[in-house]
């Protein structure tokens, strides 16, 4: 009998108990999902800072494009995502993404990608001269098998992008984890045209 008692007592407590407890733990699910949430942004914040930084290098393909990207090959600050070269610029669309991937596979950076940009200006009357890209193109051809320097560079178009400039930013910014550093040494116009296309891509930039 006094167990009987007992557990008429104390089964509703029990009962209550069991439902308070359930009802303060789904109270703090929302919280402890917000912390979960919050913890992992400040880890991918905390990976993002580190060095190297993903960079777009974007250029037109002249002699100071090219000196800068042997920069950038040999800084271990940064991670080299995809070489640009703008349409408008002094590579032309023959040999300038050529001559770029060249460079990069002189320099062990064969395989990042390499795109040629929007055919046409956004402002026409920025368009280098036709003889200062072909100049450019003459020499660069120079360190060819067969030129007069010697085999200096070796052709890769296996690493030329079938994808435009504009399209191979946006590709780099949408799936990469980290914002991205966009370096441009020509006249801006890939990334324009990129960020024309697709507005958002721009908070995943880092510093231009």
């Amino acid at each position: 009998m006094i167990i009987i008692f007992y557990l008429i007592a104390f089964l509703p407590l029990v009962s209550v108990n069991a439902v308070a407890t359930s009802t303060v733990t789904e109270r703090f699910r929302p919280a402890e999902s917000l912390l979960q949430t919050r913890a992992a942004k400040c880890a991918r914040r905390t990976k993002c800072e580190q060095k190297p930084y993903s960079l777009i290098f974007d250029n037109n393909a002249n002699y100071y494009d090219m000196l800068a990207l042997l920069y950038l090959a040999g800084n271990p600050d940064f991670d080299l995502k995809a070489i640009t070269v703008e349409a408008d610029g002094m590579g032309t669309p023959s040999t300038g993404p050529p001559n770029m991937a060249a460079v990069a596979a002189l320099v062990g950076k064969g395989d990042v990608p390499v795109a040629f940009g929007h055919i046409e200006s956004l402002s026409p009357i920025t368009t280098m001269p036709l003889q200062w890209r072909i100049e450019v193109d003459t020499f660069i051809e120079k360190m060819y098998p067969g030129g007069p320097n010697g085999t200096i560079l070796e052709m890769s178009p296996d690493h030329l992008s079938a994808m435009s400039a504009p399209e191979l930013i946006l590709k780099v910014l949408r799936e990469s984890q980290c914002p991205v550093l966009v370096l441009t040494t020509g006249p801006v116009t890939n990334l324009a045209v990129s960020l024309d296309a697709d507005p958002s891509a721009a908070a995943n930039i880092k510093a231009v």
